[in-house]
């Protein structure tokens, strides 16, 4: 009685088992952009802190630029992690879809 609650999860953790080494690469791309994207607040604060103020356009050049590679650098992992983890599903869906229909053909018309 105590296995029944846990029989559904381990059936959905056997679907995912083909696709386990695109997992942590899903997890890894979400940190990194993560990470990445803690250093705007750090460059906007220098910007209204000092470049700004201090009227030092280099540097306010220097963080500009910072904050648009920022940017751009964490679309780009959000579309790879969109990109892997659609994919993952869509295979999931795909043996499923396949695990059924093979399942339905084994069985008797009556």
């Amino acid at each position: 009685m105590t296995d029944e609650p846990r029989a559904p999860l381990r059936r959905v953790v056997a679907l995912f088992r083909p696709y386990r080494g695109r997992l942590p690469a899903v997890g890894g791309l979400i940190a990194l952009s993560s990470l990445i994207s803690l250093a705007s607040p750090f460059m906007l604060r220098e910007v209204l802190d000092d470049a700004i103020p201090n009227g030092r356009t280099g540097l306010l050049t220097l963080l500009a630029l910072g904050m648009v590679a920022v940017a751009v650098t964490t679309s780009v992992l959000d579309v790879l992690q969109t990109m892997i983890s659609t994919g993952v599903g869509q295979r999931v869906l795909d043996d499923l879809r396949t695990a059924d229909y093979c399942h339905l053909q084994r069985m008797s018309l009556a």
